[in-house]
């Protein structure tokens, strides 16, 4: 073994546990809960779920008007068992285990996808820095996760199956798999379409192109085959005539990379142009080598079809930039390769491509190691595990109204009652709608009562969980409201959740401690967001409500001065609003 071939090796391993670093973190995904308590209703039962068995606001009729309530209680019912079995098997920790081997599968059929396409091994492994990168950004532990894996494998044997490889034929039974697993899977039957239709552009249009009925039929087969899942197709009218603006707002995988720009986040753009970039100079360097047979460019129609696509696709929602970045490699790798091949020659010689993969994979493992379980509890404690105890223990009684991002953690903690208001699967858009009416404190009026009232009366809610601050330093308004109201009682203040009880009269705290907790969290929270203007306006507010009136003033004047970015917008009107003797309005 000579001495390259070792230093390669080590380069490997160093990788690896760079992906480790990046992917074993604590559990922080809101929607894990609930996939693992489908999984543990379907084990249990040996059957899927009909009606919604964990919010007591589903109504059957809600779920007949919606169907996307179908497909969240089935689609995923493959991955919610395969879930809740690892946590069956190793708890979270085995949860966390199974995140960072999909990643590593991810980039392990990337990269020999990419290696079969031309480019050579040391290139290949510097390319995977740029999707671990992505991927760091979409990491989570829902099925969205094993649909990268899916879209990557698909791909690859997609394109063995055009070369005429006999691991195509693997392609309708995984795509059945992917199917079961996360309704991502149509991204697949799109992926065969292509392919298909592209068959028949290069019949068309490239002389003397012999067609591959082969191909042709593989791929129709394909399509055939992504019926036999719970719902067969029916999840592209869910998607894209169901989904409500309610929906698309709480869910933010679901906002466009450009709305993301539009409030100061380029990041996802940035993702998306560079991809584009790449494909841009893949097509005109392919373009120009075979300018001499101009029908050629036709041989491209399916790279040309689906980068357009996922770079559409991506456009519209972030949640696509994965599949685009997982695509946009393997389909550019014979230009990298050939545009590399010299330089890549010449600097493997010192073997710089290899000790530049093993000095970027240490630095990344001394700089996200502290951030791994290895250092941190498996679960983020952002989630009210105190609050749980809370009530366990005092053996509340009465329905709750429950924070929006606490609700699938709610319903695996009180399995099997149907214990929540609303979660993150908003199987019911009236539920939904009322949720944000009253977590924001609507100024609609019902009956001349106030919106969160005649809701909690109309939905018999006796008891109100909700975090002092939210994960964007935000105060969350109906705090305020049950602050004022005197037919509510503050009975458990925690790490950062507050409980409040119409029925539960002991114990019982001064009601103001929730300004307190608030202004304690978000003080932490400002240490490490020192520009975050909402934990600014979060830490005014607190302050204030609590009668430090000059407190506040203060520190608005500092951060105002400090951060010019600050000025002329929402935290200077607080600091004008409290000079002129008013109060913040909890909504600002």
């Amino acid at each position: 073994m000579n001495l390259r071939r070792i230093a390669m090796i080590i380069a490997l391993i160093l990788f690896l546990f760079a992906v480790c670093s990046a992917f074993m973190i604590q559990v922080r995904d809101p929607d894990l809960f609930w996939h693992l308590a489908t999984g543990r209703w379907i084990a249990e039962h040996k059957a899927l779920p009909e009606l919604d068995p964990f919010a007591y606001t589903t109504s059957l009729k809600a779920q007949e008007e919606f169907y996307r309530s179908k497909i969240i209680l089935t689609q995923y019912w493959a991955a919610n068992v395969i879930q809740y079995g690892i946590h069956l098997l190793g708890g979270f920790q085995g949860i966390i285990v199974f995140r960072a081997l999909v990643v590593v599968a991810v980039l392990l059929v990337t990269s020999v996808h990419m290696r079969k396409r031309g480019l050579n091994g040391s290139t290949t492994l510097l390319l995977m820095f740029p999707l671990l990168y992505v991927l760091f950004y979409f990491n989570g532990d829902r099925p969205n996760q094993l649909s990268f894996l899916m879209a990557a494998l698909f791909m690859y044997l997609a394109d063995a199956a055009r070369k005429g490889e006999k691991k195509g034929y693997l392609l309708p039974p995984v795509y059945i798999l992917w199917a079961n697993l996360h309704g991502g899977f149509i991204l697949g039957g799109i992926m065969a379409a292509v392919h298909l239709i592209s068959e028949l552009a290069k019949k068309i249009f490239v002389k003397g192109h012999e067609l591959n009925r082969g191909l042709i039929y593989l791929m129709a087969a394909t399509i055939a085959a992504g019926v036999i899942n719970p719902n067969g197709y029916n999840i592209i009218y869910s998607m894209f005539y169901e989904m409500s603006e309610i929906h698309n707002a709480y869910i933010m995988e679901h906002i466009s990379p450009l709305s993301h720009a539009a409030n100061g986040t380029y990041l996802f753009i940035g993702m998306i142009i560079m991809s584009m970039l790449l494909a841009i100079i893949h097509i005109a360097f392919q373009t120009y080598s075979s300018r001499q047979e101009p029908g050629r460019i036709f041989l491209m129609t399916d790279e040309i079809l689906l980068t357009a696509l996922f770079g559409y696709l991506a456009f519209t929602s972030i949640r696509y930039i994965p599949f685009l970045a997982i695509a946009i490699f393997p389909v550019t790798s014979p230009t990298i390769g050939q545009l590399s091949r010299r330089p890549a020659e010449y600097l493997s010689r010192f073997m710089v491509p290899e000790l530049l993969t093993a000095s970027v994979s240490s630095l990344l493992v001394l700089g996200l190691l502290p951030g791994t379980i290895f250092r941190q509890q498996s679960v983020s404690p952002y989630y009210p595990d105190d609050a749980v105890d809370f009530i366990k223990q005092a053996n509340m009684e009465g329905r709750f109204f429950n924070f929006y991002d606490w609700g699938g953690y709610l319903i695996w903690e009180f399995y099997p009652k149907p214990f929540v208001f609303i979660d993150g699967r908003s199987i019911s858009i009236l539920t939904a709608h009322a949720s944000e009416g009253i977590i924001s404190d609507s100024d609609n009026l019902i009956m001349n009562k106030p919106f969160y009232r005649a809701m909690f009366e109309s939905y018999s809610v006796r008891n109100v969980l909700v975090p002092a601050i939210d994960v964007e330093g935000n105060m969350v308004p109906l705090i305020k409201r049950m602050v004022d109201d005197p037919d509510w009682s503050l009975v458990f203040v925690g790490r950062n959740s507050l409980i409040f009880s119409r029925d539960m009269k002991e114990p019982s705290f001064p009601k103001m401690m929730s300004y307190s907790l608030a202004l304690t969290n978000i003080t932490e929270f400002l240490s490490n967001n020192p520009d975050s203007i909402k934990g600014h306006l979060t830490f005014a507010k607190a302050t204030s409500y609590l009668g430090r009136t000059n407190n506040a003033v203060s520190e608005l004047e500092k951060a105002l001065k400090e951060r010019p970015g600050l000025r002329g917008g929402p935290a200077e009107s607080a600091l004008q609003l409290l000079k002129e003797g008013k109060e913040i309005p909890i909504k600002m």
